[in-house]
């Protein structure tokens, strides 16, 4: 019996140290549950996060937008930059125009259970419109 009782505390002691006793709330795949945009049209998303240790990584794609958005970007995917997680408060930014590295959407959520909440901005001057942003995480 003993010897069991230290395999099962090695195994766990394992598993604790590799990642697998806990798995981040924030990992996998998320997906906007209502359209978001402005004048120009409206556009459906979804993000894919990683999240090892202090790390956030993920990647956007809008899976529905506009015929003259999607010509004036050229792609329809995009990997995040400057991702913060903190306190269930989530920003990153989506580089959405490559070419013109002021171009991008800005993006603060907040974890709510399985949906990450808040308002996304393009990255201009000239715009100040907050667009209200709903993404509920996938099965």
């Amino acid at each position: 019996m003993k010897p069991l009782n230290i395999a099962a505390s090695l195994i766990l002691g394992l598993m604790m140290l590799t990642g697998c006793a806990r798995k981040s709330p924030l990992s996998g795949r998320w997906s906007t549950t209502e359209p978001f945009g402005d004048s120009s049209g409206m556009a459906t998303a979804e993000t894919v996060f990683t999240h090892e240790g202090e790390i956030v990584r993920g990647t956007f794609k809008f899976t529905s937008l506009p015929d003259d958005a999607r010509k004036e970007l050229g792609a329809v995917s995009f990997q995040l930059e400057q991702v913060r997680f903190s306190g269930g408060r989530l920003s990153f930014l989506v580089p959405i125009a490559p070419r013109q590295p002021q171009e991008c959407l800005l993006f603060n959520l907040q974890l709510e259970g399985d949906k990450l909440k808040g308002t996304a901005k393009e990255n201009r001057p000239e715009v100040q419109t907050l667009i209200p942003v709903v993404f509920r995480k996938e099965p």
